[in-house]
């Protein structure tokens, strides 16, 4: 039984690091060779781009990489978010990199003192480009790098300011090749293409490229249930509930925690000592109200970028297909066509690519060249609203 004043463990929405962390090893083994290679003087520090649709986990991957960091190695990670990290000034004093003496300066600009006090080198920094300040900035940060390796985290990169992009991205390669240094950069889908608008191709390539998408059905019911199993004393789940939350879930990791915290507080309010189907039932109406917000918001999105109908395309061919089950990119490629009047074949690429922006398609992590669905359930979701809707404009009409 749950203690009365027992706080829920779960955290949807905020993050934050999530009660049991499961199901990422292989992308755990990825970021710990992030920071190794960062002190392995014979490895190329190649740039990371960690991305995927939002509520995957991505930030609680980063969280993850902080706490578990190697202790074996002389590593700094660092990790900001564009929030926090939104220009010259913050990206000075995030990384501590003020000149500590004025003359240690002067061989970097020319001969021109930037001076001692961290503001005149921000006013300096922050002017363009074609100042030549950036070069200082970089030389600072090689000599930073020289008395101790960093690892550079910048999350949330889909909306990088774009000088702070291209220097970032230029540090990635100059600094890198004169001291340990290396850089990752997480976002959603769409900061692949951010990253291209302000770089190019030729950055995105030189990259690993860690795409995150959802759990499967073993981790989602661990984490799930790790939580209520390490409540003293325990609370176990009957495994016909078990089973019926993690279908409801769609393995994906924002519904963990939102269903986890549903059913955290319903078994608390009962007093119950298993989770059975009678307290799933009790936690089903807080977590429909929660999600239909949350695939509003996506809904707003899909509307907003003119993609219903080919989002309805889509929905319709994986209802046909198994919702979760991945399809093909020739047959979305081919629903786009089928629904986008004078689209081209390689404008029905570009349509799907917006579609796995936004995170409501995703690229298979099991099976080559076939794309599943970014969260089953709200293509479902978007198929029963937009299908209603036709219906009842037909009946007024």
């Amino acid at each position: 039984m749950i203690s009365p004043n027992a706080i829920s463990p779960f955290t949807p929405g905020f993050g934050s690091f999530p009660p049991a962390f499961v199901g990422r090893e292989r992308f755990e083994d990825q970021m710990l060779d992030f920071v190794r290679s960062v002190a392995d003087p014979n490895r190329a520090n190649q740039p990371l781009l960690i991305y995927g649709p939002r509520g995957n986990g991505k930030t609680a991957l980063v969280a993850w990489l902080v706490r578990n960091r190697p202790r074996d190695i002389d590593v700094e990670v660092l990790v900001g978010d564009t929030m926090k990290i939104n220009g010259f000034p913050a990206l000075v004093a995030a990384l501590d990199i003020h000149p500590h003496d004025a003359t240690k300066t002067v061989h970097k600009t020319g001969g021109k003192v930037l001076g001692v006090l961290s503001g005149e080198l921000v006013r300096e920094a922050s002017r363009p480009a074609e100042s030549g300040n950036p070069a200082v900035l970089m030389d600072l940060l090689a000599e930073r790098c020289q008395q101790r390796p960093l690892a550079l985290v910048i999350d949330e990169a889909q909306l990088l300011e774009p000088g702070l992009g291209r220097f970032l991205i230029g540090a990635a390669t100059d600094v890198s090749a004169r001291a340990p240094f290396a850089l990752a950069f997480v976002g959603t889908p769409g900061m692949v293409d951010h990253l291209l608008t302000i770089d190019g191709p030729s950055h995105a390539d030189r990259c690993r490229h860690v795409m995150l998408g959802r759990l499967d059905a073993a981790a989602t019911s661990q984490a799930l249930a790790a939580p209520f199993e390490n409540n003293d004393p325990q609370v176990p789940f009957d495994a016909d509930a078990l089973a019926q939350v993690a279908e409801a879930t769609g393995c994906y990791p924002y519904f963990v925690q939102e269903w986890g915290d549903a059913l955290w507080n319903a078994a608390r309010r009962t007093g119950a000592e298993r989770v059975s189907a009678d307290i799933v039932e009790a936690a089903r109406p807080a977590v429909e109200v929660k999600l239909a917000t949350y695939y509003r918001k996506y809904h707003k999105e899909i509307l907003a970028a003119g993609l219903i109908d080919q989002a309805l395309a889509l929905a319709d061919a994986y209802a046909r297909n198994g919702v979760d089950k991945p399809l093909p990119f020739y047959v979305v490629r081919g629903e786009m066509l089928a629904v986008t009047p004078d689209a081209s074949a390689f404008d029905a690429i570009g349509i799907a690519d917006q579609l796995r922006n936004i995170g409501y398609i995703w690229d298979s992590a099991t099976v080559a060249d076939h794309v599943e669905a970014g969260i089953p359930s709200l293509m479902s979701y978007i198929r029963a609203q937009e299908r209603a809707l036709r219906n009842y404009r037909g009946i007024r009409h």
